[in-house]
């Protein structure tokens, strides 16, 4: 008894593969090169702008100077309801403060120094998130790209049926071509478990981004806030009671009065009668597209 497919099944998943290669192939090179890179996008930004101010860290009263600064800069320009601070860290040891219209670093004393400019760097972490389309259109895409890497993967799987027996099989000064396929079918077997894990979650993040929107669309009239707060409100309720309790010992007073710097800037802008109190903060920057 043998579990091997037939004949015409391994001819017909062969089929599936070449043709699902040729169709996806120079996307998937795209997706996959930018996101080999992608992993040193700290050190691509050092590159990129090597006189920005650095430091192994930063004091809180430096960091109230630079928000206030930054702030002030706002004032007369576009309103902004978003302030985020990114502080040092190993990989990143530069501060630098983002709104809604620049992205500024700050100096070690808390002095505003040159504007961010890693132009190069996001563009290659965009061109993998979203081939550089419209955020909906890209991810969807790549999440496509996603599920074709997977049925590649599984194609591949059923086309070799001795992919065991040839595990180690490598004719690689083979000059008829059966070397090259053996690289192809080698590499592929080993690296299998990790195409199968970035296929995935490829594809969980891209089709994920178009689920939300669907469902943002058709129960909350597009509000993409409303369709993420169910799942996220614990959490946030979490972090707003630890919150809560650092403010009353005393060890969030840089958060309170940035928050209060911020929210005294929306108030005093007259254009800004829309703007909620607490509407701006400091946190861990995070890019995110936006799907409304």
């Amino acid at each position: 008894m043998t579990t091997a497919p037939d004949p015409s099944t391994v001819k017909r998943a062969l089929s599936a593969h070449a043709a699902i290669g040729l169709i996806a192939g120079a996307l998937l090179y795209i997706v996959s090169l930018t996101g080999t890179i992608a992993v040193f996008y700290a050190e691509l930004q050092r590159a990129e702008q090597d006189k920005a101010p650095e430091m192994a860290t930063i004091a809180p009263v430096a960091v109230q100077r630079g928000v206030e600064a930054a702030l002030k800069a706002e004032q007369g320009g576009p309103v902004t309801t978003h302030l985020y601070v990114h502080m040092p860290v190993e990989e990143l040891p530069r501060t630098t403060i983002t709104t809604d219209t620049r992205a500024i670093h700050v100096a070690a004393d808390g002095r505003l120094a040159n504007a961010e400019e890693i132009g190069w760097s996001d563009f290659l972490v965009e061109l993998h998130y979203t081939l550089n389309l419209p955020a909906l259109v890209g991810m969807s895409i790549v999440g496509i790209l996603g599920v074709m890497m997977l049925a590649l993967s599984l194609t591949g799987v059923i086309a070799h049926p001795r992919i065991f027996r040839d595990a180690f099989l490598l004719r690689a000064r083979n000059q008829t071509g059966l070397g090259l396929a053996d690289w192809h079918n080698r590499m592929s077997v080993w690296s299998l478990p990790f195409t199968v894990a970035v296929a995935l979650t490829g594809a969980v993040i891209g089709l994920g981004s178009l689920t939300a929107y669907a469902i943002a669309s058709l129960d909350h009239g597009g509000d993409m806030e409303a369709m993420y707060q169910p799942p996220f409100r614990r959490g946030g309720q979490a972090r707003q009671a630890r919150r809560s309790g650092a403010q009353r010992g005393g060890s969030a007073r840089l958060h309170g009065a940035a928050l209060s710097a911020s929210d005294d800037h929306l108030r005093d802008d007259p254009r800004s009668a829309d703007a909620r109190p607490g509407g701006s903060g400091v946190r861990a920057p995070r890019k995110a597209p936006d799907l409304r």
